[in-house]
C-alpha cells in the first residue's frame, strides 16, 4: 500500500501560504497538503479535526504565534511533525527546543525545501516502523459518496455530480475539480478526503489525479516506469500514473 503524509501550512499571509503549498507539491510526491490557516487558532481546530501528520509553521502571527502553537503541539497525543518557515533567524533555538525538525528561512528556496521534505518523509517512516498502516474506517466513520456537490466555475449555485458520471478529480494548488464528459466542476473535497469517500472504482494514479477506472479507454506506457491514460471521452483526455503509483495501479486494475 502507498501511504501518503499529510500537512497543513500555517501563515497568516495569503501569498506565502499559496508559494509554500506550491513548493511542497512540486518538492515531494508523498506530502499532500489537506490544508491550510492565517492563524494560530484556526491551525489549532484543523490540526485536531484532520490530524495531518506534518504542519509547515510561521512564527510571527497574531493571537497564537507559532512558537505557542508548536507548544501546544508537544501536549496532543497524536503529534505532527512540526518545520518552521519564517522570515526571523532569531527564534532557532526556541523552535529546536520545541522539537522541530527543522527551522527554513524565507523565502524558501526549492532545493533547501527539498532536503526538509525528504527528511520529513524519512522521519515519518521511521515513526512507522517503515511500514504503512491502513486506515480502517469504522461504521461509524463518514459514508461513501455516491454523488459529489459541485460547482460551475464563476457560478454560486451548487449542483449534484453522479460519481459514475464522473472521468477524474485533479488538484491544482489549493483547489479541485472534477470532470465529466462535458463539463469541469469546482469541489470542495481534497483528494484525500474523496479518496477515502469514494467507491473502490476511483484509484489515485498520481498525487493530483483520482481516476474512475470504469472511464480509462487506454493505458500507455509513458517513460521511466509511468503511464498516461486515455479516458473515453470525446476530447480523450490524458491522465497522468506516477511511477511512484504505477504498481498499485496495475495491481487494482488486474494488469499482469
Amino acid at each position: 500500500m502507498i501511504i501518503i503524509y499529510t500537512a497543513i501550512v500555517v501563515d497568516d499571509e495569503d501569498p506565502a501560504r499559496e508559494e509554500l503549498i506550491a513548493l511542497i507539491n512540486e518538492g515531494s510526491d508523498d506530502i499532500d497538503v489537506i490544508g491550510e490557516a492565517s492563524s494560530g487558532l484556526s491551525a489549532l481546530r484543523i490540526i485536531a479535526e484532520k490530524k495531518p501528520d506534518i504542519v509547515f509553521l510561521d512564527i510571527q502571527m497574531p493571537g497564537i504565534d507559532g512558537l505557542e502553537l508548536a507548544r501546544e503541539i508537544t501536549f496532543m497525543e497524536e503529534k505532527p511533525v512540526i518545520v518552521f518557515v519564517t522570515a526571523y533567524d532569531e527564534y532557532a533555538i526556541k523552535a529546536f527546543e520545541l522539537a522541530a525538525v527543522d527551522y527554513i528561512l524565507k523565502p524558501a528556496h526549492p532545493k533547501r525545501l527539498k532536503k526538509t521534505l525528504e527528511r520529513v518523509v524519512s522521519i515519518m517512516e521511521e515513526k512507522s516502523g517503515g511500514r504503512a498502516t491502513e486506515k480502517i474506517f469504522e461504521v461509524s466513520g463518514p459514508p461513501k459518496l455516491t454523488r459529489v456537490i459541485a460547482r460551475r466555475k464563476g457560478k454560486e449555485n451548487r449542483i449534484l455530480v453522479d460519481i459514475q458520471d464522473i472521468l477524474y478529480f485533479y488538484a491544482s494548488g489549493r483547489d479541485c475539480f472534477l470532470v465529466t464528459k462535458e463539463e469541469e466542476f469546482d469541489v470542495k473535497y481534497n483528494l484525500k478526503e474523496l479518496e477515502e469517500r469514494l467507491d473502490k472504482i476511483f484509484l489515485r494514479c498520481h498525487k493530483s489525479f483520482l481516476v474512475n477506472i470504469n472511464h480509462i479507454e487506454e493505458i500507455i506506457p509513458w517513460f521511466s516506469g509511468s503511464y498516461m491514460l486515455k479516458m473515453n471521452d470525446s476530447k480523450k483526455s490524458e491522465v497522468p500514473v506516477s511511477r511512484k503509483y504505477a504498481k498499485e495501479f496495475k495491481n487494482s486494475v488486474g494488469w499482469t
